[in-house]
């Protein structure tokens, strides 16, 4: 055998080693992961509208929006259902891609999902929260504008 020959074998054997390894890892549930999920459960309870509210405030305010420009109401979803919403009048050099990963990482541990989209023509993101059974139970709108101080 040539010497490149048997190069191109032994990368090839440690390329399916690494992939069988990886397979066994996804498919095997770790000690720490079986922890990590029972940490989940017993923090499920705490992923409320109230709790997002008051995150939502807290992490915006934090991040330079003014809290006089925060405001707190009820509104109704695609299919009429009643969701809290917070409406965030954020200054131009709000740092929105923050707010959302800030967000994110506050609650992954709850369970709940954040989901963001942007209309780049109205200069509006709105932020949905997902619980685990797929239902969205807050809403932030944040506007992007030029605020007087």
């Amino acid at each position: 055998m040539r010497r490149v020959d048997t190069r191109v074998y032994v990368v090839a054997v440690l390329i399916v080693c690494v992939c069988g390894l990886g397979a066994y890892l996804m498919t095997h549930p770790s000690h720490a992961r079986n922890g990590r999920n029972e940490d989940v459960s017993a923090v499920s309870a705490d992923a409320s509208p109230g709790r997002i509210r008051a995150l939502v405030d807290t992490t915006s305010k934090m991040l330079g929006a003014p809290a006089k420009y925060i405001a707190r109401r009820a509104g109704a979803d695609s299919s009429g259902h009643v969701v809290l919403e917070s409406v965030i009048g954020a200054p131009a050099a709000f740092d929105e891609l923050r707010l959302i990963t800030m967000l994110t990482d506050s609650l992954h541990a709850a369970g709940v999902t954040v989901a963001a989209a942007k209309n780049l023509k109205e200069k509006i993101t709105t932020i949905r929260f997902w619980d685990r059974d797929h239902v969205c139970i807050y809403r932030c709108i944040l506007y992007r504008k030029e605020l007087p101080h």
